[in-house]
């Protein structure tokens, strides 16, 4: 009880005194965490958009590797590459118009990053494949592959190292060799197998296998592997040369890599138009030279080959580049 107006008792002084605290710590407590939330997006907005801007400058190289970054981030980052998007969490999330092959989720303290340039014949863009160590991919050979089994994964030509891409006999599959195997991938969540040969491979024991299945074109020459056929679980697609082939083995699903061949395509008309409009222009100089390879340029702005359509759009390629070696001396190529 108050001894005169407005003199409280010890008692409420004090608890006055813990409200105030409680109430003052939250104050801090609160700024604090919501300083660290944002310092945090911050230090994630920084990695998205660097991740953009660095594969920029790396556009500049036509075949190259390089491990983001060099030293490693101080944890584990997680990066969501998808549908034209990359995102970290759920806050920070920018647009890039790279053509990206990669699985949809990364996360490590390092990433991996190839970039090989896409030429139909002339170049088109560079392709960018990411990956963060957690999905090994096996190639799946037999006889009449092996040569391009060796091409994908030798360390100067192929896959880099980092991105755990190897080769396997498909005869060796039911021996001790994919018993070692099984006991080595046994801790991996995803891996990828790679079908060249024409005998399927039994996986039996690989429980967190995925099986993609490529089956080149058959022309007057032989096979010929830089055009073809990848069926994933959900789906089967066609790939346009080597750096695409590539793509179909990185990207997530076949949802994933149709929409980057869908961009790749896209390009591969705004750069054929260019250089249509280019040898227009060069017809002027050197009058009956460019009649010939500018239909021919019109005409492969508007392909977007199915299955039955790789062998002839092959053929549109070689002439096209033939074309373009073959012009009268003092008229320039048109790429």
């Amino acid at each position: 009880m108050p001894n005169k107006k407005g003199d409280f008792s010890p008692v409420f002084k004090y608890i006055f005194a813990l409200i105030a605290g409680v109430m003052f710590l939250s104050f801090f407590v609160g700024f604090a965490i919501n300083h660290k939330n944002q310092q945090s997006t911050i230090d994630t907005g920084r990695i998205v958009f660097g991740f953009d801007d660095l594969m920029t400058l790396f556009s500049a190289s036509t075949d190259s590797s390089m491990v983001y970054p060099e030293q490693g981030f101080p944890s584990v980052v997680n990066l969501k590459i998808a549908q034209g998007k990359i995102s970290s969490g759920t806050v920070i999330s920018r647009p890039t118009t790279k053509i990206v092959f990669t699985q949809e989720e990364l996360k490590a303290k390092q990433f991996f990053i190839w970039t090989k340039r896409w030429q139909m014949p002339f170049t088109i863009e560079n392709f960018f494949y990411l990956a963060d160590g957690r999905v090994p991919i096996y190639i799946v050979y037999d006889s009449g592959s092996e040569e391009i089994a060796k091409e994908l994964t030798d360390k100067y030509s192929g896959f880099p190292s980092t991105f755990k891409a190897d080769k396997i006999a498909v005869e060796t599959m039911n021996t001790n060799t994919a018993n070692a195997l099984r006991a080595k991938l046994k801790d991996y969540a995803k891996i990828k197998f790679i079908v060249l040969s024409k005998k399927k491979p039994t996986l039996t024991g690989f429980t967190a296998a995925e099986i993609r299945t490529i089956k080149p074109i058959e022309g007057e020459e032989g096979t010929n592997w830089d055009y073809g056929t990848i069926e994933f679980k959900n789906g089967k697609s066609v790939y346009l040369g080597r750096a695409m082939l590539i793509g179909a083995i990185m990207a997530e699903d076949k949802e994933a890599y149709d929409y980057s061949k869908e961009q790749a395509i896209e390009k591969l008309g705004i750069m054929s138009t260019l250089y249509q409009k280019k040898a227009e222009i060069l017809e002027r100089t050197c009058p009956g030279q460019y009649v010939v390879i500018a239909t021919a340029l019109k005409t492969l702005a508007q392909q977007d080959p199915a299955e039955g359509e790789l062998e002839s759009f092959n053929e549109k390629i070689k002439s096209l580049e033939d074309a373009n070696n073959n012009f009268e001396s003092g008229c320039p190529e048109v790429f």
